[in-house]
């Protein structure tokens, strides 16, 4: 069906659109449109509250990052930024590169079954590695609260090599235990080609406790994986109890 732009601006601001399925906005210097909202008002507010999060002049990439409370995954050959967006309503998750100037880049939509809760990414020299955990969005916790996302071990648990110049048709899956990992420490490729990944790994997460995370000692486990075989080894480097593990990001994607 026709688009119809409902909020006209000669200024250089967000347009607010009107299609079949709902309201959306689009940035003036971006094809991309962020939607569908039930109301212009919804879409309005969306829009406001995405201009509020925006890089202030003069701000780092890195500050801009902190503020958003997002992982710190900084290419340190390119500067930029790389990160994976999630949201309830959607059948995909997304693959953002923000560069250097604060803006987006590129955006690569991941097909996935379910609608998993993903709190972070790694990337390596060639892939961004994508977390396709059993946490999943239930429509009954979200009514009752706290949180919306449920452990869901029927859901399985995988991970995604996604190339980093690709589309999301181009990423490939490899299953792991049932874990959820919020935060990995780092990954890099191999001279052989595997996938060499440090993580916190929980044992599940949002299973009986609901305001978590308590749902057993995390550990730091270190994951490889084969693509040639298709397999991932898994081990764990250390059972001391531990989250958001650091490395020097100077490193960040190499060995």
């Amino acid at each position: 069906g026709a688009a119809r732009v409902i909020e006209p601006t000669s200024a250089p601001a967000a347009l607010i659109i009107e299609r079949p399925d709902g309201f959306y906005w689009q940035a003036p210097d971006s094809l991309q449109a962020f939607g569908p909202f039930a109301t212009a008002a919804l879409a309005r507010a969306d829009r406001d509250a995405y201009d509020e999060d925006a890089p202030e002049p003069g701000e780092t990439l890195e500050e801009a990052e902190r503020d958003l409370g997002i992982g710190e995954w900084i290419d340190p050959d390119t500067g930029e930024l790389h990160a994976m967006v999630y949201y309830w309503a959607w059948d995909y998750v997304q693959y953002v590169v923000v560069g250097t100037d604060g803006r987006v880049r590129k955006t690569v939509n991941v097909p996935v079954p379910g609608k998993p809760m993903i709190h972070d990414c790694a990337i390596t020299e060639h892939y961004v590695v994508v977390f396709d955990l059993p946490c999943t969005f239930d429509v009954q916790a979200a009514m009752n609260g706290p949180f919306p996302y449920v452990w869901n071990p029927e859901y399985g648990a995988r991970v995604g090599l996604l190339p980093r110049d690709g589309q999301g048709s181009d990423v490939r899956w490899f299953e792991v235990p049932l874990c959820y990992v919020f935060h990995p420490m780092n990954a890099y490729e191999t001279a052989d080609g595997q996938v060499v990944m440090d993580v916190c790994r929980h044992p599940k997460m949002f299973d009986r406790d609901k305001n978590g995370p308590n749902e057993g000692r995390p550990t730091l486990d270190r994951w490889v994986i084969d693509p040639s075989s298709g397999k991932v080894a898994t081990e764990t480097i250390s059972d001391l109890g531990h989250e958001f593990p650091r490395h020097d990001e100077r490193r960040i994607g190499k060995p």
